[in-house]
């Protein structure tokens, strides 16, 4: 079950309210043309793959990719309720009123000759297919945006419906989607003659199916940023800037499963409790995910078939330490790289968790694939572990009052008596001594 996914904050659907000014990023992009910072690496997406898939129509492909870390890192961190307002107030001090990115797909049949894309034609690829006078110039055909997610790996369903060529119950009406409209074309035109062919519904309805056993199609991918300025004296408005184009790639219509040998154990690190945060009134914890190019590429790749794969997710437990059963626990099981949350709910439900008690983590990947290639567990990783303190409960009981006042004293003068240290540094300067003796003693007489 997904508990959440975590979606960038404005929506890439959302049509320029002024014509862009395109730039454009080659490989690497890290500054705007004014000389801005951007709060991320901008670059193509890492890995595309697209599948022919049986879904809704013959024509339904479906198109995985994936974004380097800094974005997916941004994104995540942008979408999260905790630290949204951080990330707004970062990028504003670097000048930016609002900033994004979208991904656009662009696409060509029988090689990789044809594609609808142009350097004439950019500035309506990064305007949603529109003029400077708000004409509408570029048809449905052209895969301007997607709804694009904080993990590492997205997707999406492209060339589902090209349009009706007749319908008797209108004889008169032509389907913009198939014909286009007064200043755009429609799919009829962007497939060209011979690449098609016409299909009749229980209606009479005609339409047209791509010809796939005697043509293909290659795909390539891009991401564009969209920004304003805090200091806009010109009132330029919304501008952008795009990443090269990645290399194309063909659709295809067999598929390559994921492997066990892949699907590395997760790599995870810097786990720490989320302060102040609860879900459900119980502790939140985050750890640090790192995903290897070579993992993106092959998730990426199984994410790209409906039929056969499907999405690969991450699956965490924890246990008190001593303990020998794990609790699987709830959280963002959708891949991102950067902090990932998980929330300690079952681990408290399930078992006794002392105070100032070591508490276990690990995690393992899961692929899901159908039709019989089963699904793939990755190997446990690394076991990380961490205590939950309680400011002031040098002897860990649960209590902090006058004999943790006792401890701490005599543990100062060398009695070498066990405490727990995190617990006793108070003013966390790392060092234990006379100054926490008297912030316990402020902190008990407050009481």
């Amino acid at each position: 079950m997904k508990l959440k996914r975590l979606i960038s904050a404005v929506s890439a659907a959302a049509i320029l309210l002024s014509a862009a000014v395109p730039a454009y990023a080659e490989g690497k992009n890290t500054k705007t043309k004014e000389g801005l910072e951007l709060p991320f690496e901008l670059t193509a997406p890492e890995a595309v793959y697209a599948s022919l898939t049986d879904q809704e129509s013959a024509n339904t492909v479906q198109l995985a990719w994936s974004k380097n870390d800094s974005m997916s890192e941004w994104a995540a961190r942008l979408a999260d309720p905790e630290t949204h307002d951080a990330v707004e107030e970062e990028f504003q001090q670097l000048g930016f009123y609002e900033i994004w990115f979208t991904p656009q797909m662009d696409w060509s049949i029988d090689g990789t000759e044809q594609w609808h894309w142009s350097e004439e034609t950019d500035a309506l690829w990064l305007n949603e297919g529109y003029d400077e006078d708000y004409a509408q110039r570029l048809g449905d055909w052209a895969y301007l945006s997607f709804l694009d997610y904080a993990e590492k790996t997205s997707d999406a369903w492209v060339f589902r419906w090209f349009g009706y060529i007749t319908q008797p119950a209108y004889p008169d009406d032509k389907d913009p989607l198939w014909y286009g409209g007064e200043t755009y074309t429609g799919w009829k035109d962007a497939l060209g003659e011979g690449t098609y062919k016409v299909r009749t519904d229980d209606d009479g309805n005609q339409y047209a199916v791509f010809d796939w056993d005697g043509h293909s199609i290659y795909v390539r991918m891009r991401y564009f940023v969209t920004y304003s300025l805090m200091d806009d004296p010109d009132e330029i408005g919304r501008q952008t800037l795009a990443s090269d184009w990645t290399a194309p790639v063909e659709v295809q219509e067999t598929f390559e499963p994921m492997t066990k040998e892949e699907l590395t154990a997760p790599d995870i690190k810097d786990l720490k409790m989320c302060e102040g945060e609860t879900f459900n009134e119980y502790p939140v914890f985050s750890v640090m995910l790192n995903v290897p190019d070579a993992l993106a590429d092959a998730i990426t790749r199984v994410a790209s078939n409906y039929e056969n794969g499907g999405q690969t997710t991450i699956e965490v437990q924890a246990r008190v330490k001593g303990q020998e059963d794990w609790v699987e626990l709830q959280g963002d099981y959708w891949i991102n790289t950067g902090d990932m949350k998980f929330y300690m709910q079952n681990l408290y439900e399930t078992q006794e968790v002392p105070l100032n008690m070591p508490i276990e983590v690990r995690a393992r990947y899961v692929t899901y694939q159908g039709n019989g290639y089963g699904d793939v567990y990755s190997d446990w990783s690394s076991t990380l572990e961490f205590i939950k303190i309680i400011p002031g409960d040098v002897n860990g009981d649960g209590k902090v009052g006058m004999k943790d006042i006792t401890d701490l004293q005599r543990y100062v003068n060398g009695w070498n008596n066990p405490i727990i240290e995190e617990a006793a540094d108070l003013d966390g300067d790392g060092s234990i001594g006379m100054k926490d003796i008297t912030d316990l003693q402020r902190m008990v007489n407050a009481q």
